[in-house]
């Protein structure tokens, strides 16, 4: 299923050649010396703890007969980074589901702030399961295996499938779909949409399965859900394509000078929002893992600034906090009490097209 569906593919993301998947627009390479690499190498493996909180975020013990309660209202539940459940019309979905202690090959490497919020047995049944891409900190092994017996559907971008079956799930458990194809569950319809990033596991992986973005819309509301990407034109595209949108989880975290083609500055993440023009706006791929040099709360600072300055609603649940498509974050927020005193990143003026903290520099 999966070879054959790489190999009836002929969109320009995707080159029969190497049998490998690419950006439409050519990726641009930042060349670092070996000093360089090093340096950076050392800093994201012995300085993390300097990133990260000083002690545990405060959590919301979810409320599942609320969350569970019928509505047209889209209820959510983010368990921090870019994990997701949803009770969309009724089905419940969980997005790129990472409940493990770590986002890594290695469970010493890229460790939780602290353990979830609940266990993975205390879910409630699952529906779907959509993935993204297959990087660590959104294919998560541990996770996955806890499924492998439950009747949950997965739904995925192209490639993917092979890596869930090796695992254990049942082929007719697994649809994947390109880039702008969709699939149905019960009333809802999900489609695969277009990100700007990368895949890659195992050595001599690299981009042998796609990534992507997701649209997913009920009979009452459109929700869109951005993965990992770089800044490009694909949001203003799918605003155009499946507008008007209710709420849209943007990754907003990770970002560093070197690795421009992967993820957005603050800077960048509030263009695509406008882009995208959602009702709402949920920033994510923050809160739980340090995967970059910036301190854990500099996105979110960031980022919420430029929002108030260009009069978008943000929503910023706490960790395990139900709210719904409607719902608004109310000051103070959250993780105020866990910013630097000294803070070395100004809130930029709404103009600046991208800037990087001092952390970013060599």
């Amino acid at each position: 299923m999966t070879e054959k569906a790489i190999s009836n593919t002929t969109p320009p993301h995707y080159s029969a050649a190497d049998q490998r998947f690419h950006n439409v627009r050519p990726s641009v390479y930042l060349h670092m010396g070996w000093r360089e690499r090093l340096s950076v190498l050392r800093r994201l493996l012995f300085t993390a703890r300097s990133r990260m909180p000083e002690q545990r975020l405060p959590e919301v013990t979810p409320n599942w007969r609320e969350f569970l309660k019928p509505d047209t209202k889209t209820r959510v539940i983010w368990f921090v980074h870019s994990t997701l459940l949803l009770n969309m019309d009724g089905v419940t979905v969980l997005i790129d589901p990472v409940f493990s202690a770590s986002a890594a090959p290695f469970p010493f490497r890229i460790k939780r702030f602290q353990p979830s919020v609940v266990p993975m047995e205390a879910l409630p049944a699952i529906d779907v399961i959509v993935l993204s891409h297959n990087h660590y900190d959104h294919l998560d092994r541990v996770t996955i295996d806890f499924f492998r017996d439950k009747k949950s559907y997965f739904v995925t971008p192209l490639g993917m499938g092979k890596t869930l079956q090796k695992w254990g799930i049942a082929a007719e458990r697994i649809t994947e779909r390109d880039w702008y194809e969709e699939c149905a569950w019960k009333t809802l319809k999900l489609t695969a949409a277009p990100a700007r990033h990368a895949s890659g596991r195992p050595p001599f992986d690299h981009n042998r399965t796609l990534w992507c973005s997701w649209v997913l819309q009920s009979p009452h509301e459109t929700l869109y859900y951005s993965g990992d990407s770089a800044y490009d034109d694909h949001f203003t595209a799918i605003r155009e394509r499946f507008g008007p949108i209710d709420l849209a989880f943007v990754e907003n975290g990770q970002y560093n000078r070197r690795w421009p083609d992967s993820h957005m500055t603050p800077e960048q993440t509030l263009q695509a929002v406008c882009d995208l023009a959602p009702r709402t706006f949920v920033p994510i791929h923050w809160g739980m893992f340090t995967l970059s040099l910036h301190h854990w709360t500099e996105p979110v600072q960031r980022s919420c600034a430029l929002a108030a300055q260009k009069g978008i609603q943000v929503l910023c649940p706490r960790l395990g906090e139900v709210v719904d498509s409607h719902s608004l974050s109310a000051p103070p927020l959250w993780w105020m009490p866990f910013v630097p005193e000294k803070t070395s990143v100004p809130f930029p003026p709404a103009s600046q097209d991208t800037a990087y903290s001092e952390n970013d520099s060599p």
